[in-house]
């Protein structure tokens, strides 16, 4: 169906563009680029206008992902926070330290001989 569709506009077009001359086709293609290119700015603008409410869905959907995943690392620091019994040292992904609670500062500066401090490059303590 696509196929048969651009055929019967393309002729068309030649048909519409055989009847002027060179000035008026110039005009006649400049003034649909422009309208292709406005078409493509708004589609970029306000990309919900083309996808409409499956947009805003999924947007929503992200944003319940997101605040469960904060409320289950709030709940896992709170827990962190308060555990007694464990030494724990938080790091990212880039070795730097993040938290660290009493216990853990003890048992650290009883392995490594030094001062553990927020921030700090966790591979500098065991490469030195």
């Amino acid at each position: 169906m696509n196929s048969a569709y651009v055929g019967f506009v393309g002729v068309l077009s030649a048909i519409f563009l055989s009847k002027f001359n060179s000035n008026t086709i110039f005009l006649f293609i400049a003034s649909n680029v422009v309208g292709i290119i406005n078409v493509f700015v708004l589609i970029f603008k306000f990309p919900e206008m083309v996808y409409g409410d499956v947009m805003n869905k999924q947007m929503d959907n992200n944003r319940e992902l997101l605040m469960s995943i904060v409320k289950t690392q709030t709940k896992k620091l709170h827990f962190l926070e308060h555990s007694i019994h464990q030494a724990n040292v938080l790091l990212d992904i880039n070795h730097r330290v993040l938290y660290f609670d009493k216990l853990g500062e003890v048992y650290f500066q009883k392995i490594y001989y030094r001062q553990l401090e927020l921030g700090d490059d966790y591979t500098y303590y065991l490469d030195h």
